[in-house]
């Protein structure tokens, strides 16, 4: 169990995972920690063609809430996000963020080839409640205007 995954924010990302998988026909397979997005779209006949990358999370908000004072936007550490385009740029295969808010669920790429984050503000962030000095990290803010409904 990754650091800090309760068995409760296990239970909810099973929720998505399983949410997704409707909305989009497909299989999710969960990746090892050391790959830093968390499960593989696949598809095919033996549900095994990796056709795609997708990163699930879970936020206790509305997503019209807004954030550090910042317009409604989604903080994302920029460790994904590069990971996200090497996957791109080396395979071809397009990475998804899914967040499910209190009111909907919402999706944007996080790569392929118009996707870019060079105009969105980058601040740096993250949880000091537990004292974790990984905690504190450069963040993209991903404005919520860039998402649509996941289904």
């Amino acid at each position: 169990m990754p650091l800090y995954e309760t068995s409760e924010h296990l239970a909810e990302e099973e929720l998505l995972k399983r949410e997704v998988e409707q909305a989009r026909n497909c299989k999710l397979e969960k990746l090892p920690m050391k790959y830093s997005i968390d499960y593989a779209v696949c598809r095919g006949s033996k549900n095994n063609l990796i056709e795609a990358f997708v990163e699930l999370k879970r936020r206790n908000a509305l997503s019209t809430d807004s954030r550090n004072g910042y317009d409604p936007v989604y903080m994302l550490d920029i460790h994904k996000i590069r990971e996200a385009q090497q996957l791109w740029d080396t395979y071809g295969k397009p990475v998804w963020l899914v967040v499910k808010f209190n009111d909907r669920t919402l999706t944007t790429p996080l790569s392929g080839g118009n996707v870019h984050f060079r105009d969105d503000i980058m601040i740096m962030g993250g949880r000091k409640d537990r004292d974790d000095q990984n905690d504190h990290q450069p963040f993209v803010m991903i404005p919520l205007s860039r998402f649509k409904p996941l289904s």
